[in-house]
């Protein structure tokens, strides 16, 4: 999917379809769909970027990569 502030496929397929003169409805419309999709947007700005961020945190909490000490998890995660 995308993150909550990257959201906005709805906006631009109104923009797209109708240009502009149907701004506020197009920005209606994909408020009420960020309502709706919010438990499958992720909450925040960039997450490959947060991924990584919370990979390197997790390596200087635990002195050890996460990709190490949690391999089985990670694998189970992805089947």
């Amino acid at each position: 999917m995308s993150t909550t502030e990257q959201s906005n496929a709805v906006l631009t397929a109104y923009k797209s379809a109708f240009g502009s003169s149907y701004y506020l409805l197009a920005k209606l419309s994909q408020d009420f769909f960020n309502v709706v999709a919010a438990p499958f947007l992720y909450e925040g700005k960039d997450f490959r970027r947060d991924k990584a961020k919370a990979a390197e945190f997790y390596q200087r909490f635990y002195d050890t990569p996460i990709e190490k000490t949690e391999k089985k998890a990670i694998v189970s995660a992805r089947s």
